[in-house]
């Protein structure tokens, strides 16, 4: 991987997540750039994805918005009437079945998936995830998950609430990178601000 990596200048670990090493996906990827969803791989992701019923593919969405992993739980908090069609998406080739939940085989699927939902679906996904990881049934509420789905919820005052804190348990952990991305939330925030701020009124960032 990082022999393929290195004349692009792409990082090899970072490719890795992506693609999990799948051949074609790793191709793709290094023919689009780092950071962008090659077309091929979105086509073929979502003609596999087309074949799936309407609730499979409900579900399958629910997934998409959380990265790496959905709890059971979680996937009820956000699509509870389609639970039951976590063994067709599996079935498919695009989930992974995990003990307490399921995770998209590859992320550059995953993304795929959750690029070509609405605006409206995927804010709405974002909300219900955000109430969900504020209470989970177990353990204490993880703050770079709230701060991810803050945002993409489009909820400024719980990026307020949650970033800052997020970016500083990271960086405790000397997990930099992982600081960073919360840290860049809070300046989009300012940013959405300010421009609300020169019309009188101040809009919900993000969405």
């Amino acid at each position: 991987m990082a022999k393929l990596a290195a004349p692009h200048g792409v990082d090899a670990k970072e490719l890795h997540r992506k693609t999990a090493g799948n051949p074609f996906f790793v191709t793709e990827a290094l023919a689009a750039g780092e950071d962008e969803i090659p077309l091929t791989v979105r086509d073929a992701v979502l003609a596999r994805t087309a074949r799936l019923s309407p609730a499979a593919r409900s579900l399958l969405e629910a997934v998409a918005v959380v990265p790496w992993h959905a709890e059971l739980w979680l996937l009820e908090a956000l699509a509870r009437e389609d639970v039951g069609c976590l063994e067709e998406c599996a079935s498919s080739g695009v989930l992974r079945l995990e003990p307490l939940g399921a995770g998209f085989r590859h992320e550059l699927a995953r993304l795929a998936v959750e690029e070509s939902l609405t605006p409206l679906r995927s804010v709405m996904l974002h909300r219900r995830a955000l109430v969900a990881l504020e209470a989970p049934p177990v353990g204490a509420p993880d703050l770079a998950r709230l701060s991810h789905h803050a945002e993409a919820a489009g909820d400024a005052e719980a990026v307020t609430r949650f970033a800052p804190a997020a970016a500083a348990r990271a960086a405790s952990l000397g997990a930099h990178r992982e600081a960073a991305r919360p840290v860049r939330a809070c300046d989009r925030l300012r940013r959405g601000l300010v421009a609300g701020g020169a019309g009188g009124a101040v809009r919900a960032p993000f969405v």
